[in-house]
């Protein structure tokens, strides 16, 4: 897991990148100023992507942001991910204990 300030960062960064400086702050106010329901709102902006392009594309922002040190995108773990993934697409969910390394 990346320090806050390293996210933070690399967040505003993305940010900046794709809708300038002004838009980016714009952005970030709107996020702190207003009550919503972040799950929900996530849930909605995705729900016409396919799972198999969400899956590209945190692999790409993966690579992109160089994070293979995070134990999170290791071999290990992603293929628990992908196997779990897998699992729910057919209906077979499973508890588990956290799995640590």
């Amino acid at each position: 897991m990346q320090p806050n300030a390293v996210l933070k960062n690399k967040g505003m960064r993305v940010l900046s990148e794709h809708l300038g400086i002004v838009e980016a702050e714009r952005f970030i106010a709107l996020l702190s100023r207003e009550r919503f329901d972040y799950t929900q709102w996530s849930q909605d902006l995705f729900v016409d992507v396919p799972l198999e392009q969400l899956l590209s594309d945190a692999q790409a922002f993966r690579e992109e942001l160089n994070a293979s040190s995070d134990p999170f995108y290791s071999e290990s773990n992603i293929e628990v991910l992908e196997q779990s993934i897998r699992d729910a697409d057919e209906g077979r969910l499973t508890e588990h204990e956290l799995i640590e390394e």
